[in-house]
């Protein structure tokens, strides 16, 4: 991620990132590895799975109405389908 910040790889490997902070308690580093992902606007695949993950954490940091919307949106989102099967 640190070496190579533009690719693909990174990108993927961010949610991972996030995973693990989130496991060794740095909550808010977590969040804010997901969201550079999501706010950098990439077409990827796995912006999708961070933004579930995103609405996950913020649900478990009880921000009930922060995570309500982003699940909400991930609902109509043509690219996200493959998370409601």
């Amino acid at each position: 991620v640190k070496d190579f910040p533009e690719t693909a790889a990174a990108n993927s490997s961010k949610v991972l990132l996030a995973e693990s902070q989130w496991d060794d308690n740095k909550r808010d580093e977590a969040i804010a590895t997901l969201r550079s992902l999501i706010d950098s606007g990439a077409d990827h695949p796995a912006v999708s799975s961070a933004r579930a993950s995103l609405a996950a954490k913020l649900l478990a940091q009880g921000k009930k109405e922060d995570a309500e919307k982003i699940f909400t949106d991930l609902t109509t989102d043509k690219n996200a389908e493959y998370l409601a099967a």
